[in-house]
């Protein structure tokens, strides 16, 4: 019987990406739109709010993605 063990491969080293962070509200950002929603009487309110908070999350997006583009690159 032999006492040497045949070598096993190396595994393949693989990338390891960044887990996504989910984002954290507060408790008075989580009541503001339900808040805002409940307030709306007439046809196409309800849309218009919920379209508002789309523009303002792109909008903070934006200028998230446009001061990392003008950051110094190290």
């Amino acid at each position: 019987m032999s006492t040497m063990t045949k070598a096993l491969p190396l595994a393949n080293e693989t990338e390891v990406t960044a887990k996504a962070q989910r984002r954290r509200f507060t408790a008075a950002e989580k009541l503001r739109v339900p808040r805002e929603a409940y307030r709306c009487t007439k046809p196409g309110e309800l849309s218009a709010v919920l379209r508002r908070e789309g523009l303002v999350e792109q909008t903070r997006e934006i200028a998230r993605l446009q001061a990392r583009l003008e950051a110094p690159k190290v």
